[in-house]
C-alpha cells in the first residue's frame, strides 16, 4: 500500500496523507506502565512524503503527553496486569472506546452512527471482512484454497522464523512482529525518569 500511495503521489506537490494509527498506546513491564509505540503501522508510512499522524507531534510534545494521560485515565487500574500491551485497537468494548475519545478531545460528531464506525478496525484475523472472506472461499468450489493459504503462511514462516524480530504466528496466520519505540516511563506526574 505504501508503495502506491508513494507513487501515485510522487507528481503531486500540494496532496498530503492523513494517518491516524498512532493512539496513545503503554506497555506495562513488571506494573511499570511506559508510553510507547510498535513499528508495525509507523514503517508502513516511512517515505511517504507530506505524512500528517493525527496524534504524534514532534513540535508539540505536550500533546502527545496530555491525549496519554487522559487515555490511561479511561482504564480501570485494577484490570492491569503485570506484563501487557494496552492500545487501542485491542480494546473490545465499544463504550469504553467512545469513552477514550471523547476523554481526548476526538471524534465528536455529534452523529453516533459516524462516530462509532471511526473508532478503529480489529485485529487481521477477526477483522470482518477477513471473516467473509475465509468463509466465501470455504463455501465456494475451491475450498481447497484455503489449505494453499495455510500452506503458503506456513512457508513463510518457516523461512523467517529463525531470524529475530521477523515473524510471528498467530493461528495459521503469520504477521511481522512489532517492535517498541523508546519506552518513556510514565509517573504520577511527569514523562520521563
Amino acid at each position: 500500500m505504501p508503495i502506491i500511495i508513494q507513487n501515485n503521489l510522487a507528481q503531486d506537490d500540494d496532496t498530503i496523507v492523513l494517518a491516524g494509527f498512532e493512539k496513545p498506546r503503554f506497555l506495562i513491564e513488571k506494573g511499570n506502565i511506559y508510553w510507547t509505540h510498535d513499528d508495525s503501522g509507523l514503517a508502513e508510512m516511512a517515505g511517504i512524503k507530506n505524512t500528517v499522524p493525527f496524534f504524534l507531534d514532534k513540535d508539540n510534545p505536550e500533546l502527545v503527553v496530555a491525549m496519554s494521560y487522559a487515555s490511561l485515565d479511561c482504564y480501570r487500574r485494577d484490570t492491569f496486569r503485570t506484563d501487557q500491551y494496552l492500545q487501542f485497537n485491542n480494546i473490545t468494548s465499544r463504550k469504553l472506546k467512545q469513552h477514550m475519545l471523547e476523554k481526548t478531545g476526538l471524534y465528536r460528531t455529534g452523529r453516533p452512527y459516524i462516530d462509532y464506525h471511526l473508532l478503529g478496525k480489529k485485529k487481521f484475523d477477526q477483522n470482518i471482512k477477513t471473516k467473509r472472506f475465509l468463509r466465501e472461499i470455504a463455501e465456494s468450489e475451491q475450498p481447497e484454497l484455503l489449505s494453499r493459504l495455510d500452506k503458503v503462511y506456513e512457508t513463510i514462516y518457516q523461512r523467517y522464523k529463525n531470524l529475530p524480530h521477523a515473524v510471528e504466528k498467530e493461528a495459521n496466520l503469520v504477521k511481522a512482529v512489532g517492535r517498541f519505540s523508546q519506552k518513556i516511563p510514565i509517573l504520577q506526574h511527569k514523562f520521563g525518569g
